[in-house]
């Protein structure tokens, strides 16, 4: 009987010298799993702000341009208005967009360009209905943002 003794106190001597090092190797690999999911969310977040801040300044934009009324499209503030909007359309707003919006956006666009030449059935009305397109969209991609 003694000399089975000491073998099951070398088995679980062995047992206690290999735990501590099991439960560090654990507790680093969840902390670092914690620290990417962080990380992740942040970015996310990061992103999803970002975004939410050039679709508003565009569709802000879009929407002084469908309250002007037809006669209004040679008007200095018309133009000035058409400028703001294309500098965003053009610039930072193609950095955030999903293709559904960019899509939407283009056929902004189309309708802006259409509204402003002379005799166009395009209204002030269209531009409306083009800009909660865009804005269901631009909604749409949010969220998608947000659930990945």
């Amino acid at each position: 009987m003694s000399t089975a003794k000491p073998n099951d106190e070398k088995q679980s001597g062995g047992y206690l010298k290999v735990v501590p090092t099991i439960l560090t190797t654990v507790g680093v690999l969840v902390g670092a799993i914690q620290y990417n999911s962080n990380y992740e969310k942040e970015i996310r977040k990061n992103t999803y702000n970002t975004t939410f801040d050039i679709y508003q300044e565009f569709t802000e934009k879009c929407a002084v341009l469908s309250h002007y009324e037809k006669d209004s499209v040679a008007t200095e503030s018309f133009n000035r208005d058409y400028k703001d909007f294309e500098k965003i359309y053009f610039g930072k707003f193609l950095l955030v967009q999903d293709s559904t919006v960019s899509d939407q956006a283009q056929k902004y666009y189309d309708l802006v360009n259409n509204f402003k030449q002379q005799g166009s059935p395009v209204s002030n009305s269209d531009l409306e209905d083009g800009l909660l397109n865009l804005i269901s969209a631009s909604r749409n991609s949010l969220n998608k943002i947000i659930e990945k």
